[in-house]
């Protein structure tokens, strides 16, 4: 995972969630372009025949492109022996904006057959109809699927209309990682090894004996608690939501649960002075893990995907503990990463094989293997503790078990979306947010103040154009 970018005025003028697709392409289709293949019923492309078909895979991979370039070699060949009348380009993480980047494509006719994304990035092509509704292949391939070997809530985000149109790369489950020596030295004992073992208010307390003036040291980070899952996964744990789990077009910031929890982090971050969010201003655009790893915080909300950069990169002994419990129980994070098929794929069929083939259980152990990527599939669950230990004996020393015990306790959930996600986080709330947690000039009724505005907008009672005006009443 990692900070996804947030999108100018401009951007969402452009790619603004009320504008149709059909309008979109209209708009700003290249002169001369060649026009979109025909779909379909169901949004499946026509494939031509041909002996050997290419299919292009754009991968996401910020953490480890290293790790992942040799779990493809290992793979391609298995798949290949397999499928010999399909090709497959793999093509790295692209620089720059990677929403304007692949929309460009699609508007062009350009775009891949199978895209990576993250976070609110996944729905918001979904919702633009960028997206080839899985659901009759998954219904076709049923048996090899088996959508019930993934845990409950993993596939949320990613419906349209009740079908599925996203398949996971892995799910990662957001802990706390510990400097022990740190710990140690000052003379606190570790956190609880299991979920439930330690609250927000432990938290806290704890973290108030490693704020320190010169050197600057601070507490715990993470990427920035605004309008994203970090600050879902807290919310969740004073017992409500960003987003109404039973009506998309519902912000519920506004709600006593919520303007609690969001005290609780802007105390934390101004008052106490505990929190630092990674890659932003506070900390000198220095990311969490490397706050963590260069000890300038003895504690860090991180996923698994950050494993092997602690790993070779801290100089100390560090473990991993649950997220501490909000006052409604235990919470987390399960991250949303994930593939589509463009809509447009010449190819669909053998898009699916691949797309298939990228979230079997034998591809999971490789991903687990190379790149240190908790499996999304229940029932090799257990095998990434000792698929890890195999790779480095260092791993004998941190609690792995905790990232799977939440699955297979159904601890936390994925990003909550919005109906109009992109536009309702990046420009109602995201600046609302700056304002209370990056800048400290607002307190959290002010976060309040554009729930409102959120819903109104996502029930489009607010039209695209009035949205400016609208906000400008409530700052």
């Amino acid at each position: 995972m990692g900070r996804t970018p947030r999108l100018s005025r401009r951007q969402f003028l452009v790619f603004s969630a009320g504008m149709s697709t059909a309008a979109f392409l209209a708009a700003c289709a290249a002169p001369g372009a060649a026009p979109a293949p025909a779909a379909s019923e169901g949004g499946q492309a026509a494939a031509p025949t041909a002996e050997k078909v290419k299919i292009e895979y754009q991968s996401r991979e910020p953490e480890n492109a290293a790790g992942v370039q040799q779990l493809w070699n290992e793979w391609y060949s298995t798949f290949q022996a397999a499928h010999p009348d399909i090709e497959i380009e793999f093509l790295p993480t692209p620089g720059g904006n990677e929403i304007e980047v692949a929309m460009t494509a699609m508007v062009a006719g350009t775009a891949t057959d199978i895209y990576e994304f993250c976070c609110q990035n996944s729905t918001y092509f979904i919702q633009q109809g960028q997206s080839l509704n899985l659901q009759p292949y998954i219904d076709k391939d049923a048996a090899e699927v088996n959508i019930d070997d993934y845990y409950k809530h993993q596939f949320d985000p990613w419906k349209k209309d009740g079908d599925i149109q996203m398949m996971p790369r892995f799910t990662g489950t957001q802990l706390v990682y510990y400097n022990k020596d740190w710990f140690d030295k000052a003379g606190v004992p570790y956190p609880g090894k299991e979920w439930g073992s330690w609250n927000y208010q432990e938290y806290a307390e704890i973290g108030s004996k490693f704020v320190n003036a010169d050197p600057q040291t601070w507490a715990t980070s993470n990427y920035g608690n605004g309008a994203n899952w970090l600050t879902q996964y807290w919310l969740r744990g004073w017992g409500t939501h960003m987003v109404n789990p039973d009506d998309s077009t519902e912000c519920l910031l506004a709600s006593q649960e919520a303007q609690e929890c969001l005290e609780y982090l802007r105390a934390l971050t101004w008052d106490s002075k505990e929190y630092v969010y990674g890659g932003s201003a506070m900390s000198g655009n220095i990311g969490p893990d490397v706050l963590f790893t260069s000890e300038r915080i003895a504690m860090v909300e991180i996923g698994p995907w950050a494993l092997n950069q602690v790993l070779d990169s801290a100089q100390f002994k560090w473990d991993v503990a649950p997220m501490p419990n909000g006052p409604a129980g235990p919470t987390t994070h399960q991250s949303v990463d994930g593939s589509l098929v463009w809509v447009n794929s010449e190819h669909p069929d053998e898009a699916w094989t691949v797309l298939k083939g990228t979230t079997s259980p034998e591809f999971g152990r490789l991903y687990a293997k190379h790149a240190n990527k908790q499996p999304s599939r229940k029932s090799i669950l257990a095998e990434f503790p000792k698929l890890l230990r195999d790779l480095d004996v260092r791993y004998n020393d941190i609690n792995l078990e905790i990232f799977i015990d939440s699955l297979a306790k159904d601890i936390g959930g994925p990003e909550e979306m919005f109906a109009k996600d992109v536009a309702t986080k990046s420009q109602i709330l995201q600046p609302a947010f700056d304002q209370v947690m990056l800048q400290g000039t607002q307190g959290v009724e002010y976060i309040g103040k554009f729930a409102d505005v959120a819903t109104r907008y996502n029930r489009g009672e607010i039209p695209d154009e009035k949205l400016g005006e609208e906000l400008q009443k409530v700052q």
